[in-house]
């Protein structure tokens, strides 16, 4: 699978995506690392990337509302963006498992707000693509410690 880098894009839009690359692909290798203690040493994982994840949501979260204020856009987008930063934010006060399905709705949400015509409009296509792929890795990671999550304590053998 290649890995979209936003190549032509601006300056400082290339190096957003560079940078939430980064962060997604540090959320997979957790995810997949989380199988890897037994038992408690999972919980220990799944607390760090939820906040990391949660990090990542409330970032693109903000981009789009900073871009939403920047262009005086009055179609609803900054109403849609209040659900995912409120999940993000509630996801680090609830249980671990329960934070999980938070996050996964939260980027499930901003997934669905970027399929929109008029939102795809406003932002590159190598952005879109870009954000498309790392929305569906980030979902990919949090299902990845969910699992792992609700398998904790059983053994198989």
């Amino acid at each position: 699978m290649r890995l979209e880098q936003g190549l032509g894009l601006p300056k400082q839009l290339h190096l957003l995506v560079i940078a939430h690359l980064l962060i997604v692909v540090a959320l997979v290798i957790i995810n997949v690392g989380i199988w890897v203690p037994a038992d408690e040493g999972r919980v220990m994982v799944a607390k760090f990337s939820n906040a990391l994840a949660a990090l990542y949501i409330l970032v693109i979260s903000g981009v789009y509302l900073s871009a939403s204020n920047a262009n005086k856009v009055q179609d609803g987008t900054k109403k849609a963006l209040i659900l995912p930063i409120c999940l993000a934010l509630v996801a680090q006060f609830v249980f671990i498992n329960t934070g999980v399905v938070l996050l996964w709705l939260a980027n499930g949400w901003l997934m669905l707000l970027e399929a929109t015509p008029s939102h795809k409009k406003r932002w590159p296509v190598p952005w879109v693509s870009a954000r498309r792929q790392q929305g569906v890795l980030l979902l990919v990671a949090l299902t990845s410690g969910f699992v792992a999550l609700l398998t904790k304590g059983q053994y198989y053998g």
